[in-house]
C-alpha cells in the first residue's frame, strides 16, 4: 500500500542516508520535514532553510539565513516539496547555489539545474487530450479524482477557505481559521475523519454552542460551494468516457461526505457517475487502500482495466499504480501556474485579498489542462474579452474598492463620473449599489458631459485663455487648431505670418464664441444639480487634473478627485487640487507602473460608445465630435465592458469585505503588464487598435505600447 511519508523517507534513506552526503540542509518547514525529522533522527543534517523563517527553531533545528548556509563546508539543499512547488522553491535559490556552488537536489535524489527544471516546466504545458481519449478507448473502467481535476478552487491554497470565512463571519474571541486547523490537526490520529468530526473536536476546543458548531459548518460547506469552479475540459472529458459506455467511478482525499459531495457535484453539473468513493466514508485515503475499494466495486479479476485520471503525483498516480491502475496525471492550475514564468512575474501574495485575486487568476488562466500554452506556461489569446477580464478587469476592480472606500471615508455627497473615461466606471458603480453587498449607502452618481474642449473653451474669460489652449503642444498648423479648439474657420489674414499672433479681431471673436459656450455649459452645469452638493467626488482615470480643475470654477463648487493615478504637474492650480489616487502620485518620468505603460489601451477600454465631446448646446444637448470609429469596434467595446462588468460583479461578491481591501496595487499592476508581448501572445493583433480619435490633440489613440 502506498504511502507518501513513507515513500519521501525511503527516497531520501536511498539517496542522501546510505550516499552518505554531509552537511545536508532541508528546504522546506512543512508538516513532511518534521515527519521526516523525526525518522531520521538527526543523522547529516544540519540544519533548515526557508526565507519567511529566518531565525526560528523547529523541530530542534535552526532556519539558516543564505549567509549560514554559505559557510557550512560541502553543503548541499534537498528541497522537501511536492512537484508543484519544488519549481518556484528552486528558483528562489538558483542564483545562490550556483554562485556558491552549492548543489541542490529533490527528494529523489536528481540534481536540480534550470535546464532540467525547464524541461519539466514544459511538460507540463504539453498535454494531449488525444492521448488521454485513447487510454479511455482501452479501459473498462475510468476514475476521476474529484478536486483539482473535475473542479477546482479560486484560491491558491485549499486552506484559505477557512481565513476566507474569517473575512466574511469575524467572531469575536474566535479566530475560526486557527481553531478549524487545530481541530483537524488535533483528530489526525483518527483515519480520515468526516466534517461533522472534526467540527465536534472544534467544538471540544473552543466551548462554542451546538447552534454555533453547526452555524459554522454550514457556512464552511457553503463557502467550499461558492469558491469552487468546473475544469470544463476535464468535465467534458468525463461525458466523452460516459458517452463510450464506460463505467465511471469519482474518488477523493476529502473530509466533505460523499452525500454533501453529491450535492456539490450536481450544482456543478457533474453527474451520471457510477458510484463515489471518498475517504471519510470508508476511513481510508488513496494511499491506504481507496482504491482496492474501486477494485472490488468493479469485480477486477485481473484483466479488467482500470484508469485513474487525476492531478497529485503522489495520492493519485503513485497510489493508484500501486493498485494496478494504468493512470493520466493532469497538472492543477496551481501547479501549472508554479510551473509559470508568471509565478516569477507576479509578487507573491501577502493578504487574503492579494491570495483570492490570484486564485481567481489562475483559476481562470489554467483551468485547461490541455489548452493551448507557449513555453513556459505563456499565454496564448484568440479573444478579446478573455484577454480584459483575464489582464485589465482585476486593476479596475481594484480602483472601484478604492473608489468606494474613499467616497464613504470622505462621506462624499454626490459621485461624477466624466465621459468618457467614466462611463463604465459609472455602471459598475451602480451595479455594485444594485448588488447591495454595502451595509452603507453610496452617494447619487451622474455620468457627466464633459472633455478638454468642452471644458477649457467654457472657462475662456481673456486673450490669455484663447492663447493658453492653442499652446497645448499640437502638430497641427493654427488653421486646424482653431478649427477643432473653436469651431470657426479663419483666413490666412487673421493671423500674423509667424502664425502665433492672432488679429484684435479674432480675438473678440473668439471670446464671444466661448462666452456663448459658457454661458451653456455653466447652465448644464446647473441642471445637472452638482450645486446643490457639499462634497461632490470626480472620478478620473489618470489625469493632471485638467477637466476637474475647470469644472470646479464653472460649478462654484471644490471636488474630491479619485484618480487612478494623478500625474504631476509644474502649474500649481492643478497641485492644489484635492485628489486622492490609486496609484502614488508622480510625474511622467518617475512613473514605471504598468498603468502608464498601456495607458492609451487602457484609455480606449474605458471610454464611451459616443465620440468625444464638443459642446453643450443652447438646448442642454451634447454636441459631438464625428465618430471615427467602426461599428465593429464600438461593439466589441460593449462586449469587453460585459465581461469587465461579470468580473468585478463576481469578486465584489466574492471578496469578504470590498471596503477592507487595502492591500497595494502591486500584484493588479503587475497582472496588468501580463499584457506585454513577452508575457503573452495575441493571435488576433487588430483586436487592439481600435481607432480611438483624440480630436483636441489631433492623434489616434490606437498604440497599445507592446
Amino acid at each position: 500500500m502506498y504511502n507518501e511519508e513513507q515513500y519521501i523517507y525511503h527516497m531520501f534513506q536511498e539517496h542522501f542516508i546510505r550516499n552518505k552526503k554531509e552537511n545536508i540542509v532541508l528546504y522546506g518547514t512543512g508538516v513532511h520535514t518534521g515527519k521526516l525529522l523525526d525518522k531520521l533522527k538527526g543523522r547529516q543534517i544540519k540544519g533548515l532553510m526557508d526565507v519567511k523563517r529566518t531565525g526560528e527553531i523547529l523541530w530542534g533545528y535552526k532556519v539558516f539565513s543564505y549567509e549560514e548556509v554559505k559557510d557550512i563546508p560541502n553543503v548541499c539543499i534537498v528541497i522537501i516539496a511536492r512537484d508543484a512547488v519544488l519549481h518556484t522553491v528552486y528558483r528562489r535559490i538558483e542564483v545562490f547555489s550556483r554562485e556558491n556552488n552549492i548543489p541542490v537536489y529533490d527528494v529523489r535524489g536528481n540534481l536540480l539545474t534550470v535546464k532540467n527544471i525547464q524541461i519539466e516546466e514544459e511538460e507540463c504545458f504539453l498535454l494531449d487530450s488525444s492521448e488521454l481519449l485513447k487510454k479511455i478507448e482501452a479501459a473498462d473502467c475510468i476514475t476521476f479524482d474529484i478536486f483539482d481535476t473535475l473542479l477546482t478552487r479560486k484560491l491558491l491554497v485549499p486552506q484559505d477557505v477557512f481565513r476566507y470565512i474569517d473575512g466574511i463571519n469575524p467572531i469575536q474571541g474566535l479566530v475560526f481559521s486557527k481553531e478549524r486547523k487545530r481541530a483537524e490537526e488535533s483528530i489526525r490520529d483518527k483515519n480520515n475523519p468526516t466534517i461533522y468530526e472534526i467540527f465536534e473536536c472544534l467544538q471540544n476546543n473552543t466551548g462554542i454552542s451546538n447552534e454555533e458548531r453547526e452555524r459554522l459548518l454550514a457556512l464552511e460547506i457553503k463557502t467550499e460551494k461558492t469558491i469552487l469552479c468546473r475544469r470544463e475540459a476535464v468535465c467534458q472529458i468525463l461525458e466523452e468516457a460516459r458517452a463510450c459506455g464506460k463505467k465511471i467511478y469519482l474518488i477523493s482525499d476529502m473530509y466533505l461526505t460523499g452525500r454533501i459531495l453529491e450535492k456539490i457535484l450536481k450544482e456543478y453539473r457533474i453527474e451520471g457517475y457510477d458510484g463515489l468513493f471518498v475517504s471519510c466514508d470508508y476511513s481510508q485515503g488513496k494511499q491506504e487502500g481507496l482504491f482496492q475499494r474501486v477494485r472490488e466495486e468493479v469485480k477486477y479479476d485481473g484483466s479488467t482495466r482500470i484508469l485513474h485520471i487525476g492531478d497529485s503525483f503522489f495520492s493519485d498516480i503513485c497510489a493508484a499504480k500501486e493498485a494496478g491502475y494504468d493512470t493520466f496525471q493532469i497538472y492543477s492550475p496551481r501547479e501549472m501556474f508554479e510551473r509559470s514564468m508568471y509565478s516569477r512575474f507576479l509578487p507573491e501574495p501577502e493578504t487574503l485579498e492579494e491570495e483570492l485575486v490570484l486564485g481567481k487568476f489562475v483559476s481562470m488562466a489554467y483551468n485547461n489542462p490541455f489548452g493551448e500554452y507557449k513555453e513556459n506556461g505563456k499565454l496564448v489569446f484568440r479573444d478579446m474579452c478573455r484577454i480584459v477580464e483575464l489582464l485589465v478587469a482585476p486593476v479596475i476592480l481594484k480602483y472601484m474598492c478604492f473608489l468606494l472606500r474613499t467616497v464613504i471615508m470622505n462621506r462624499n455627497d454626490y459621485m461624477i463620473f466624466p465621459s468618457r473615461d467614466g462611463y463604465l466606471l459609472r455602471k459598475l458603480y451602480d451595479r455594485i449599489i444594485e448588488t447591495g453587498v454595502l451595509d452603507v449607502k453610496l452617494p447619487e452618481s451622474i455620468y457627466f458631459y464633459t472633455s478638454r474642449r468642452a471644458v477649457l473653451t467654457a472657462s475662456v474669460y481673456t486673450e490669455r485663455d484663447v492663447l493658453n489652449i492653442l499652446s497645448i503642444d499640437d502638430t497641427r498648423s493654427m488653421e486646424d487648431m482653431l478649427k477643432v479648439r473653436f469651431g470657426i474657420t479663419v483666413g490666412r489674414n487673421e493671423f500674423k505670418m509667424d502664425g502665433k499672433k492672432l488679429s484684435p479681431r479674432l480675438i473678440k471673436r473668439l471670446l464671444r464664441i466661448c462666452q456663448e459656450e459658457r454661458k451653456n455649459y455653466q447652465e448644464y452645469i446647473m441642471n445637472t444639480g452638482i450645486a446643490r452638493y457639499q462634497r461632490p467626488a470626480f472620478a478620473d482615470f489618470i489625469a493632471v487634473g485638467t477637466i476637474q480643475s475647470a469644472v470646479e470654477k464653472l460649478a462654484g463648487r471644490e471636488m474630491q478627485g479619485i484618480y487612478f493615478w494623478k500625474r504631476k504637474s509644474e502649474e500649481e492650480r492643478y497641485e492644489k487640487l484635492y485628489v486622492d489616487s490609486l496609484y502614488q502620485s508622480t510625474g511622467d518620468f518617475d512613473m514605471d507602473a504598468n498603468i502608464y505603460r498601456f495607458y492609451y489601451f487602457l484609455e480606449n477600454i474605458l471610454s464611451s460608445p459616443d465620440p468625444s465631446l464638443i459642446s453643450i448646446s443652447q438646448e442642454g444637448k451634447p454636441y459631438f465630435y464625428e465618430e471615427k470609429r467602426e461599428k465593429k469596434d464600438i461593439e466589441l467595446l460593449s462586449r469587453i465592458h460585459e465581461s469587465i462588468g461579470n468580473y468585478v460583479g463576481d469578486m465584489i461578491e466574492f471578496l469578504p469585505n470590498i471596503l477592507d481591501c487595502r492591500a497595494s496595487v502591486r500584484l493588479y499592476d503587475g497582472i496588468l503588464g501580463l499584457l506585454s508581448k513577452e508575457c503573452s501572445e495575441f493571435k488576433e493583433e487588430e483586436l487592439f487598435h481600435m481607432n480611438n480619435i483624440d480630436e483636441f490633440m489631433g492623434r489616434s489613440v490606437t498604440s497599445m505600447n507592446r
